[in-house]
């Protein structure tokens, strides 16, 4: 499998979940922090997003119904701004904030990768400072257990 680095954004939007997740757990620190400073950083931070209504496990979810923004920061490229709604038992992902939030979460880039690929202990990142968190502490706490990281 090439790595994360190799592929252009046609291949990584190309691949499955389980691919993607493979290559994005597979990369070194190192590795995602010089592809995230790079041109293929859109690729990869809007691949997550757009799979992410994929991956809600409405089953955990309960009757929740809350708005999330999501900002991946970044040394020399514009800050990454996402909302992600869960209501009615589905998610949504868009481009933006949008809307008042429940909770707000801003992070680097490879902190990012590391929470989404459930990789990384969040519980040490947010304390390291490396995870900055507005609002509701419960629903930041809990929101990784609503989406399903795909395993092969």
């Amino acid at each position: 499998m090439p790595t994360l680095k190799d592929l252009t954004h046609d291949e990584l939007t190309a691949l499955g979940p389980v691919e993607f997740v493979e290559l994005l757990t597979s990369a070194t620190d190192r590795e995602v922090a010089d592809v995230m400073a790079g041109p293929t950083r859109m690729s990869v931070i809007d691949s997550i997003f757009e799979h992410m209504p994929r991956m809600f496990r409405s089953d955990r979810a309960g009757d929740l119904r809350a708005t999330t923004h999501w900002t991946i920061t970044g040394k020399g490229v514009p800050d990454d701004e996402w909302t992600v709604r869960v209501g009615d038992g589905q998610a949504s992902a868009a481009r933006g904030h949008d809307g008042d939030a429940a909770v707000s979460l801003s992070m680097g880039p490879v902190e990012f990768i590391k929470l989404i690929t459930k990789t990384g202990n969040p519980v040490m990142m947010v304390m390291m400072g490396k995870i900055k968190i507005k609002g509701d502490m419960s629903l930041a706490a809990n929101i990784g257990s609503l989406f399903e990281v795909p395993r092969a």
